[in-house]
């Protein structure tokens, strides 16, 4: 029923509630009810793909949601700097790489990483 009610007032009455979800603490709690959060998943899911957004796993809630463009996690309400990689130009989020200052998004850490344990470049 509140899956309903926050799509029919968004798509109806263009009230802002997702975004009074992801920022007010008093509806935080709604998170905790499964179907309530699998729902929610399933239709922010539908929208990034009927947009066409680009997107990322959010490192808190592990969920393809996280909006590039936005920087925030549109399920969990996450937000942080994305950067992007000096070496493949593929975008990634701040805190899923070791070295902040390498500029290297994961998949070239691992690969430099790798390649620096065996004495070689890939």
């Amino acid at each position: 029923m509140l899956c309903f009610i926050f799509r029919f007032s968004c798509d109806e009455l263009n009230l802002d509630w997702a975004n009074e979800r992801l920022t007010n603490p008093k509806w935080t709690r709604l998170i905790e009810f499964t179907e309530f959060y699998e729902a929610q998943l399933a239709q922010i899911s539908e929208t990034l793909d009927e947009a066409g957004l680009p997107t990322l796993d959010c490192p808190i809630c592990n969920n393809d949601t996280f909006d590039i463009e936005a920087e925030v996690c549109l399920l969990c309400g996450h937000s942080e700097e994305v950067l992007g990689c000096d070496v493949c130009q593929s975008e990634y989020l701040y805190s899923t790489v070791e070295y902040e200052e390498a500029g290297l998004c994961p998949d070239c850490e691992d690969k430099d990483g790798y390649g620096s344990a065996h004495f070689e470049k890939y």
